[in-house]
């Protein structure tokens, strides 16, 4: 009966072990497959481009558009999923 406790208690604890170790692999996958990008200069032609060449965009994307308030330049922002 002792035996049994103790093996139960060793499978527990090496099965939190490796879950822990695969969520943390998953985590680093995620971070190496996802690209964020600043940019400008450049028009919205230029960030469709950009999108198209670099982005996976059968998944999630993200874009943005702002103008800094001294010169009035548009700056681009995307986050996306890398394109394979």
């Amino acid at each position: 009966m002792i035996l049994q406790k103790n093996f139960v208690i060793v499978s527990a604890i090496l099965l939190s072990f490796y879950a822990n170790a695969a969520e943390k692999t998953e985590k680093k996958d995620l971070v190496s497959s996802f690209r964020c990008e600043k940019f400008s200069g450049s028009g919205l032609g230029d960030l469709k481009l950009k999108l198209i060449e670099t982005c996976d965009l059968d998944k999630p994307f993200s874009s943005s558009l702002s103008r800094t308030v001294a010169g009035g330049e548009d700056v681009y922002m995307f986050c996306c999923h890398k394109a394979n």
